[in-house]
Order: structure tokens, then C-alpha cells, then sequence
């Protein structure tokens, strides 16, 4: 009888298991949830209490760099990105953000590609 219970109770939690699987607690992140992988931040030259803030999130072929300027004057920044296979730097186009914005802007990434950092300045 109680090898009847037994198995009774592994169907059930097995049952109940089931529907479990597809639910939202195994869900993956949703796209933009992810937490930033490195930071950068550097003082304004006004007001010198501020500063510019940038944080950036690699993808498969693309890295989003998210800023947040708190500057009043602008900014310019750049990556540095290495071709881990040639051990190759190469610097990313120059980017300007305006006075008190708050953004961020794509840039492409070869499969080899690794970005070591955001840099002030052009």
C-alpha cells in the first residue's frame, strides 16, 4: 500500500512540475534588463561638481554605450576596441554629446572584437 502511495505522489509532483517549465521565474532577461558591464566616469569642467557618466553592454555584434551627460558644455568621448585575434587596438569614430543629455549610441563589433574601454576626449 505504500509503494502505491509513493508513486502516487511522484506522479503528482511530477504533474505539477510540468506546467512549471514554462513559466516567467525560468524566463531569460529581456533585452535591455541586463546589467551594464563597465563603467567610466570623469569630472566636468562645469559645474566641477558634476560629472559624465558612461557605462557600456556588449552584444553578439554590437556594444550599446549609455551616457548620461551632467556637463553644461559638451563632451566627447571614444572606445578602444581589440581584435583579440591579431591583438590589434583600433579606436571608434568620435562621439559628442550635448549639455545635460542623456542617451547612448551603437557601435559594431567584428566577432573577434572586445571592447577594453570608454575614453575621454577625441
Amino acid at each position: 500500500m505504500s509503494a502505491i502511495r509513493i508513486g502516487a505522489r511522484a506522479a503528482a509532483i511530477a504533474v505539477l512540475a510540468v506546467p512549471m517549465l514554462g513559466s516567467a521565474a525560468y524566463a531569460a532577461p529581456q533585452p535591455g534588463t541586463a546589467a551594464a558591464t563597465a563603467k567610466a566616469s570623469w569630472p566636468c569642467k562645469s559645474p566641477a561638481w558634476e560629472s559624465f557618466n558612461a557605462s557600456y553592454s556588449p552584444g553578439v555584434s554590437s556594444v550599446k554605450v549609455y551616457f548620461n551627460n551632467h556637463c553644461s558644455h559638451q563632451v566627447k568621448y571614444h572606445l578602444r576596441i581589440l581584435n583579440t585575434k591579431d591583438q590589434v587596438t583600433r579606436i571608434s569614430p568620435c562621439v559628442t554629446t550635448y549639455p545635460n543629455t542623456k542617451s547612448y549610441n551603437t557601435f559594431s563589433l567584428g566577432l573577434v572584437d572586445k571592447v577594453v574601454g570608454i575614453y575621454n576626449g577625441c
